[in-house]
């Protein structure tokens, strides 16, 4: 086996590697099972096959199933994993009886079985291990981590109870937000200036330091600066401001002089005349400030280094060496420095102290991350040896499935377990060029450290995916430089095709060339294409071929093997949801539907938080607490004292509410898309002005289509924000949206969530276009090559900067790897100089411009000379597998799918030629008297020896009555019962348990009180004769909102305040408290809890009439009598109104005494038998719902 030195640039230090051998059936049955072993697995050539070989081997090596352990990296990873385990055992069992003379491992497996002894011991251990498959020990990382820190939680020193949480953002915005208040409240103001304007928001500092949270990761630059030291300095610096005040009020004049002559070129805005009458009175005014180190921006006018900068050519420079000048430089750039030395000193200090704190809170809470389960797992194994030998002893083989996603941490741990020690295996299988999860943690310099550490290097290099020709186009597309993943720890060995059948696309007879290269052409001045112009012009391309495609397969004139092409066998690979939705609109104007998969990454937005807030506010508009939730949503943001101000002033809130009750009633009336139009012109306004409006506006409006879709299949308000908050806290693919069959369906994917997947036809139209990093705010994450360590950089250091973007390009190549293996059969690719195309992976990979060794010194750029693209491009067409196409930069003309298909007429959805009825709905007496406003009267606050006006009111108190009242036996130890529950359900409303000898005496009071002058009282009542909590629902035809005004101003003898709805028909739902007969009669009763005042006389007969009138309780009681008396017509054969129906008593508990009968608290009334007919006939008609 040969050995190979890395050369500098391999993205490790220089060391030695082991050249790698062919995996094949032998060398798996051969392979020494002891020491760490490297398997890479190329694109498609069967990772999970050899898995499952390698289990078997080690199987029958005389392991049990619970010894070999097996680590990937998602769950649904190993549900697949277990399962194809489980069948490759059964199929080798198989093939003990019948052998499969096509499985090559098979054969050579049970060619090595001597006689019929060993294969006899061989069929037993795998039915042992098939019947043993639940003990099978198949886990994530994080789920091995866990299980580890259990099975050990002894030499771990972890406690045995932990509570595992998937999130713990809220405990370190809970402790930065302890740090700014604890730092910041304290300062003077010239201080606090610096904080500020350092810092910005505690939410800056937030986003700022959630990169520090990963381990091992270093922040640059180191500063010896203590936070006082810059405090300091900074206070200093007014002195200079002091002095700078001083020359403008005695120089001032000198200084507008300059700015009046000629000497200026004036193509800046602030230096044109007209404007600098303005310029000035900034400057005076900030003179005249008492905050001189709260520097204008205009100030940048007035730099010396500015000024000399637009002087005219040839123009002394004479008027402008005034020291006002050079002092405005100098305060300016000092401001600036400390600004910056404060933001990483005051982060560094921060990050730490909110590390420390969130330990000590997870600790005290019992609690642990996911990730901090690979940290304590490897601080325990790393300080308790015995750790190590223990867990070898339970799993003494192991293999890491997708290992280059691991990062350091995770590999420490196996390395604690398995290095060194003798009968120990670790196989680390991955492929180093599908690297592309470093945003999760993945780590590509682990894998290259794995790969010097394997005492054996093993491929798979046979492409069991791709038809012969295109694997070979894309071999021929990463073979034309040596160095095509810039890293030399990661070549690139061509792999052949296998050896199989496979499906060829053939159109009109003729396989077509596997690899179709469209040329974007240069724009009209003989310049890179623009990105706005490219990417409509690829939209439309794209677009029009895959309705071709799918014309031509119904056309049966394209055929994918043995059948013709539908829109399901392709899928347009894209970097992220904003391709992916102009694309589809692009398809849909073609007549072609297609499924965006990958939506997982919008659902993780900031704007999907905002908008389940106020979401869930538009379906329970009447609560204050989620309205004020609301209020907090990022898509409005509102600024805390404006949140306090609104909620503070009784008009503007009423506003707010109102404003949610109708996205409310559209939503119900309308539908999902008709509200979310309608608050996105609320929202909207407010996303305009941040300088990310387009992209936080196109997350929004994609959550927007994602819930619109999932209505469809899924009724009602309250299961759609169901879903919709599943979607938010679940991070597994079956999350994302499935309403339609992907299978008819062309299917756009992001290049991420496509790897593992395959398609037989694949197009790349954005290719040409990436993200390179930039030197701005934000920490800049780079790996130091020499100290071999993760870094993170704050100060801005260009030579970072270069290695982030080697990095960056390395990982975008890595990228397009994944992109050109998905396809089985044709892959179409844009490519030419569009945007920002030089610093792409294509361009690294077709135009060998740039070496390695240059992007220590430059930035990747393969276009900054003038290419010629289409004669590098014509190279690539000699083998015969890729054919390049020059596009015009005009758009093409739109090509439609006809509806005529392959033999008759294609599927189409029938013509909606009926009607729906937009005034539908299901009312209620809440949601029709919704919009009256309560008339609240004063009660003077007396002093009062009677408990029951003490006792709390509140929804939450009546709910509680409610439910006692319900549950309660009104005739049998009602003392006993009306104390149990008290006792049980008091806290659960939010009401003192120790309250329930008062609560006790009240309810006796409640059920001996007189209803009527006949001494008739609730106590009478016997569970026989009393329906508690009666549900009911009855038709209407039509509502007359005006004519149900009308009678019920007739029957209160007054003119009341008017129903505020709209006509409708639909439904009338309610629930009516108590339904009882008495002497033949039936009776309805409402518990009212209200607190109406605190002497009896407020619950006299008078003052409950005017409770009931303004409260609107007329038609809550005739609703009740109405649905009650329809309700005895079917239930009694010889009903009579005038003698069946009692009336409707409205009890109000705190009134009610038994010592004085039905004087308070009780009000009664019985409609008259015209009146209920009249709302049966004229006003709820039942007639007939449509």
């Amino acid at each position: 086996m040969g050995r190979t030195v890395l050369p500098a640039g391999s993205g490790c230090q220089e060391s030695v590697m082991t050249t790698a051998m062919i995996l094949n059936a032998d060398a798996t049955l051969t392979m020494d099972l002891n020491g760490f072993k490297l398997v890479e697995a190329s694109a498609g050539t069967g990772k999970t096959y050899a898995i499952g070989n390698l289990y078997l081997r080690m199987l029958l090596d005389g392991h049990k199933v619970g010894q070999i352990l097996v680590v990937t990296f998602t769950n649904a990873a190993t549900e697949e994993l277990r399962g194809r385990i489980r069948l490759r055992m059964h199929q080798a069992l198989m093939h003990l009886e019948e052998p499969d003379a096509d499985d090559l491992f098979l054969c050579s497996w049970s060619a090595s079985l001597d006689d019929a002894e060993q294969r006899d011991y061989a069929a037993r251990q795998l039915k042992l291990a098939l019947n043993s498959m639940d003990e099978a020990a198949i886990y994530t990382i994080h789920g091995f981590c866990q299980r580890a820190l259990t099975e050990h939680a002894f030499n771990s020193r972890q406690a045995f109870d932990v509570e595992m949480i998937t999130d713990d953002n809220q405990i370190w915005q809970a402790a930065l937000k302890d740090w700014w208040r604890i730092h910041a409240y304290p300062l003077p103001a010239t201080s606090l200036t610096l904080f500020n304007q350092a810092l910005g928001s505690v939410d800056d500092l937030i986003r700022f330091q959630r990169p520090l949270r990963k381990p091992r990761v270093k922040l640059l630059p180191e500063i010896s600066h203590t936070m006082t030291d810059l405090f300091e300095q900074w206070h200093s610096l007014a002195g200079s401001c002091a002095k700078l005040a001083r020359m403008w009020c005695d120089d001032r004049a000198k200084i507008r002089a300059a700015f009046d002559s000629d000497a200026l070129m004036r193509r800046k805005k602030c230096y044109k005349l007209v404007n600098l009458a303005a310029l000035f009175e900034v400057i005076d005014a900030y003179i005249a400030s008492d905050q001189p180190l709260v520097f204008p921006a205009e100030m940048d006018a007035f730099r010396g280094s500015e000024l000399l900068a637009q002087l005219k050519k040839g123009t002394s420079e004479a008027l402008f060496e005034h020291p006002f000048f050079t002092l405005v430089d100098q305060i300016l750039d000092g401001a600036a420095s400390l600004q910056h030395l404060f933001r990483i000193r005051a982060v560094a200090d921060a990050n730490a102290w909110a590390t420390e704190r969130v330990a000590r809170t997870k600790q005290q809470a019992g609690q642990l991350s996911f990730d901090d389960q690979l940290v304590l797992l490897e601080q325990a194994l790393a300080d308790n040896a015995e750790l190590g030998v223990q867990m070898h002893k339970r799993f003494p083989v192991a293999m890491i499935d997708e290992f280059q996603d691991t990062d350091g941490i995770q590999y420490d741990i196996f390395k604690h377990i398995y290095h060194g020690r003798e009968l120990s295996t670790l196989v680390m299988i991955g492929d180093p060029k599908q690297a592309i999860y470093s945003f999760r943690g993945g780590d590509i310099f682990t894998y290259i450290q794995a790969k010097l550490d394997a005492s054996e290097h093993y491929t798979l290099d046979t492409n069991w995916r791709s038809t012969p020709r295109l694997v070979d186009a894309v071999n021929q597309l990463f073979s034309g430089r040596a160095d095509p993943f810039i890293y030399a720890a990661i070549p690139f060995a061509p792999v052949q095709s296998a050896p199989k059948n496979h499906a060829l696309l053939i159109e009109h007879g003729k396989e077509l060339k596997p690899v179709t290269i469209w040329h974007i052409p240069l724009d009209g001045k003989n310049k890179a294409m623009a990105k706005n112009s490219a990417q409509p012009l690829l939209h439309a391309h794209t677009a029009n071929e895959i309705a071709r495609l799918i014309q031509s397969g119904r056309d049966g004139t394209l055929t994918l093997g043995e059948r013709t092409v539908v829109p399901g066998d392709i899928a347009v690979l894209v970097r992220n949801h904003f391709e992916a939705n102009e694309l589809r609109a692009a398809l849909a104007a073609r007549g072609v539907d297609a499924v965006a998969t990958g939506n997982k990454q919008v659902f993780d937005s900031d704007e999907a938080g905002g908008l389940l807030l106020l979401l869930a506010a538009i379906i329970d508009f009447r609560d204050a607490g989620l309205l004020r939730q609301a209020m907090a949503s990022s898509l409005l943001d509102y600024h805390y004292l404006e949140i306090h101000a609104r909620i503070s002033d009784e008009q503007p809130w009423l506003a707010w509410g109102e404003q949610f009750q109708q996205l409310h009633e559209a939503w119900a009336k309308k539908g999902f898309m008709a509200m979310f139009q309608q608050m996105l012109l609320v929202v909207g306004v407010k996303l305009a002005p941040h300088q990310d409006a387009s992209r936080r506006l196109t997350n929004l409006l994609h959550l927007g289509e994602l819930l619109q879709q999932a209505s469809q299949s899924i009724t009602g308000m309250d299961a759609l924000v169901h879903w919709f908050e599943q979607q938010l806290d679940s991070d597994s693919a079956e999350a994302e949206l499935r309403l339609e069959n992907d299978a008819e369906l062309v299917r756009i994917v992001t290049i991420h969530a496509s790897k593992g997947l395959e398609y037989p036809i694949v197009f790349l139209p954005y290719m040409w276009s990436c993200k390179p990093r930039v030197l701005d705010k934000n920490l800049l994450p780079f790996f130091d090559e020499q100290a071999h360590s993760h870094c993170l950089d704050a100060g801005g250091d260009a030579n970072h900067l270069l290695l982030a973007e080697k990095e960056r390009l390395a990982e975008d190549i890595r990228l397009a790897y994944v992109a050109l293996t998905r396809a089985r059969a044709k892959i179409y690719l844009a490519w030419g100089n569009a945007a920002n195309a030089g610093q792409t992976a294509l361009g690294w990979l077709l135009h060998e411009v740039q070496q390695v060794a240059d992007l220590q010194s430059v930035a990747p750029e393969v276009f900054a000379q003038p290419v010629d693209i289409g004669e590098q491009l014509s190279s690539f067409t000699l083998t015969g597998n890729i054919e390049v196409e020059p596009l015009t930069a005009e758009l093409p003309a739109l090509v439609a799918v006809t509806e005529q298909a392959q033999g008759g007429a294609a599927c189409k959805a029938a013509l909606f030629t009926g009607t729906i009825a937009e005034d539908w709905r299901i009312s209620s007496f809440s949601s029709m008297t919704r919009d009256v406003h309560q008339l609240f009267s004063f009660s003077e606050r007396v002093v009062s020896d009677d408990p029951v006006f003490q006792f709390p009111a509140g929804s939450q108190t009546g709910l509680f009555l409610h439910a006692l009242l319900e549950e309660v036996d009104f005739q049998h130890d009602v003392e006993a019962g009306v104390a149990d529950f008290s006792r049980r359900q008091a806290a659960r409303y939010g009401l003192d348990p120790v309250q329930a000898p008062l609560i006790t005496a009240w309810m006796q009071d409640v059920l001996a009180t007189s209803l009527d002058d006949g001494g008739l009282n609730l106590a009478q009542i016997g569970p026989e004769r009393r329906l508690s909590e009666l549900e009911f629902d009855f038709s209407v035809s039509r509502i007359d909102i005006r004519k149900l005004n009308h009678t019920l101003d007739q029957a209160a003898g007054s003119s009341l305040q008017p129903l505020q709805i709209s006509d409708c028909r639909g439904f009338i739902t309610g629930v009516i408290d108590l339904v009882f007969e008495h002497d033949g009669r039936y009776y309805l009763a409402d518990y009212k809890s209200n607190h109406l005042g605190f002497s009896l006389d407020d619950y006299a007969p008078n003052a409950l009439r005017q409770a009931v009138l303004d409260r609107r309780y007329d038609l809550q009681y005739l609703i009740y009598s109405l649905a009650l008396h329809r309700y005895l017509k079917l239930r009694l054969p010889d009903y009579d109104y005038e003698t069946h129906f009692g009336g409707a008593y409205y009890l109000f508990l705190r009134g009610m005494r038994a010592e004085q009968g039905n004087r308070y608290g009780v009000y009664f009334e019985r409609p008259t038998l015209r009146l209920i007919e009249t709302l049966d006939a004229e006003v709820f008609n039942a007639g007939v719902v449509s």
